[in-house]
């Protein structure tokens, strides 16, 4: 069963003011069957040049909330992607 944790960060700049607040999402990974370590939840950004992966922000805790129960914890396979055949050919 996977865990997830839900956290509030804010950032500050050099004059001490606080910056929008943003919530992440962090899950719980093993590592080599024996350590568990927290990951934040990311998604990929391309720009012209390069893809990078960014850490998924959310505006609200109810955003975050609701995308763990819609998209994170479903019961659907994840692993296997359902594909339709439209039309074989041989030659």
């Amino acid at each position: 069963m996977a865990r997830y944790r839900i956290t509030r960060e804010e950032y500050y700049d050099e004059y001490t003011n606080a910056g929008a607040a943003g919530f992440y999402i962090l899950e719980e990974k093993t590592y080599l069957f024996l350590f568990k370590r927290w990951t934040y939840i990311t998604h990929r950004v391309c720009n012209i040049s390069t893809c990078y992966r960014e850490r998924t922000k959310f505006k609200s805790l109810g955003h975050a909330e609701s995308f763990v129960r819609r998209v994170l914890c479903t019961t659907a396979k994840k692993t296997n992607p359902h594909v339709s055949i439209m039309k074989e050919i041989e030659f």
